[in-house]
């Protein structure tokens, strides 16, 4: 609460957040998680920006809450958004976008795979 109320700590809380949300992930308690994750992932829209590349890590987090937890359509789409902003951020070159790529290609794959 208290980093809330001083201006610049956007990014350290969502930071925390998202460690948090890695913690409760661990433990399976994935509704703790999904908040935490996307908490962060908003503090970091709002305050930072859409461009900002904070948020590719807490969304990458959010993501993997989610694919966890059987949310394979929501992560998917948060996974498009992550492969989406590596390449306006970093260019169709950087590996960091062959990550993404993979992430969502395993993630569609594994929805085909519960749909047969």
């Amino acid at each position: 609460a208290i980093f809330r109320k001083v201006p610049g700590q956007e990014r350290k809380l969502a930071g925390y957040l998202s460690n948090l949300g890695k913690l409760y992930n661990e433990r399976r308690q994935f509704q703790k998680a999904r908040q935490c994750a996307e908490e962060a992932a908003h503090l970091v829209t709002r305050r930072l920006g859409a461009r900002d590349p904070a948020l590719l890590e807490v969304k990458s987090n959010l993501a993997i809450v989610l694919y966890d937890d059987g949310s394979l359509e929501e992560c998917a789409t948060v996974q498009e958004e992550v492969t989406e902003l590596t390449q306006m951020l970093f260019g169709s070159q950087h590996p960091q976008l062959e990550k993404a790529f993979f992430n969502l290609a395993l993630t569609r794959k594994l929805q085909g795979q519960r749909q047969e």
